[in-house]
């Protein structure tokens, strides 16, 4: 009689579960998760995390990855426009940080943006999704520079290119053709942008176009919706009524929605519900900008929220370094998040939620998902958050990284 022992790839010992509160082990086999708990089984790897924490790995899921490091060709005057007044002039930011795109080639952009996902890195995030633009000053410099650069980073950080007329398309019509060029080339989500357009008519256009381009592709659309302090502004409601009109539910996230945080209580509910309905996940940023959606209320309300990076040294902020602890402690301020629960609620804005708002849907420690994890030194959520530990580990599909 023969007997066939399933060995472990790898086992984590002693490491703090987030939500169980207590010490736990970690077998790994396959490159997924095989157990957790006690664990007895045989392992050809151990690794002692002697106490450490251990999370889901980091997720990006808004970066403007083509504009990384570029602060210094615009100066500070465009970070004033895009948080002044409200957010009232966030427009005519874009149109004065458009101007590093004369700059745009693709060894620039790449070298830029390769420098920023070692970065991020760095700081255990395995997942980004990254925007590179397509209008008539971009071109596809942007989008060939990421797509060479997903290549270059597979297997320790999936990238997700999102092709994203920054300029709109209907003030820049250049980008109508620009953009199926770029899903051509390789894009994995199409982007939008449809508040910049010049009226309401244009907007539903511009949303209808991308959801063509998206269907065409079959492809997951993100799109940057009310980013500007007026609350006539609705392109996120127009967005989840086209996306329940394609049926494209959960696959579709809003980026930003600023303009929800000057909606009345009632109109905010209302949006929450058909998000829910629509499966649209919500991006906030809220470090950005002097004006933020309701992300507490959203998330109350059933709303797959995430927090993005959004920027890292561009015209519209000029720090950013891909650290989503630091992004979750700075929503903890800003979001005034810091009572029963908001912690634990931060931490999956970052990992498990921003990870289902770019379509990765089994990002979640349990028995048969893949093995992505960070473990950090720290013994708590709290510590985390309050410390912002780089990791001692970065787990991907299975393999250990020592940081």
């Amino acid at each position: 009689m023969f007997y066939f022992i399933y060995m472990l790839d790898l086992l984590i010992k002693n490491c703090i579960h987030p939500w169980l509160g207590n010490r736990v082990d970690i077998g790994v086999r396959d490159g997924k998760i095989a157990s957790i708990g006690l664990v007895n089984e045989g392992s050809e790897s151990v690794l002692d995390a002697e106490g450490c924490l251990v999370l889901e790995s980091f997720t990006i899921p808004h970066l403007h990855l083509c504009k990384a490091y570029t602060l210094e060709l615009v100066g500070l005057d465009a970070v004033s426009l895009y948080r002044n007044n409200g957010m009232s002039s966030s427009s005519k930011s874009i149109e004065y940080a458009a101007r590093v795109k004369k700059h745009y080639t693709v060894e620039w952009v790449y070298g830029n943006a390769y420098r920023a996902v070692e970065e991020c890195w760095k700081h255990g995030v395995t997942h980004i999704r990254a925007f590179a633009d397509v209008d008539s000053l971009a071109g596809l410099e942007a989008v060939k520079a990421l797509v060479k650069l997903r290549d270059s980073w597979r297997g320790r950080v999936e990238l997700q290119v999102v092709a994203f007329p920054q300029q709109g398309l209907y003030r820049d019509h250049d980008s109508f053709e620009l953009l199926y060029k770029a899903m051509e080339i390789g894009c994995d989500v199409v982007g939008g942008i449809p508040w910049i357009e010049k009226n309401e008519k244009e907007m539903e256009k511009h949303i209808k176009h991308v959801f063509d381009v998206a269907v065409e592709f079959n492809t997951d659309v993100a799109m940057l919706t009310d980013d500007a302090g007026d609350p006539s502004l609705k392109t996120t409601e127009m967005l989840c009524l086209e996306t329940l009109r394609r049926g494209w539910q959960g696959r579709v996230s809003a980026c930003h929605a600023r303009a929800l945080g000057l909606y009345p209580p009632e109109r905010v509910e209302r949006l929450a519900a058909l998000m829910k309905e629509a499966g649209v996940s919500l991006v906030s940023s809220p470090h950005t900008g002097s004006l933020w959606a309701p992300v507490k209320k959203l998330y109350q309300a059933g709303v797959n929220v995430a927090l993005g990076q959004d920027d890292i040294n561009d015209a519209y902020y000029p720090f950013g370094r891909g650290k989503m602890l630091e992004v979750a402690f700075l929503a903890a301020h800003l979001l005034n998040m810091m009572g029963p629960g908001d912690l634990e609620a931060l931490v999956k804005m970052v990992t498990v939620n921003a990870a289902h708002a770019i379509g990765v849907r089994d990002h979640s420690m349990w028995p048969g998902n893949p093995a992505n994890l960070v473990l950090l030194p720290c013994r708590s959520v709290l510590e985390a958050l309050w410390y912002q530990p780089d990791p001692l580990y970065v787990v991907v599909g299975g393999k250990p990284y020592r940081m």
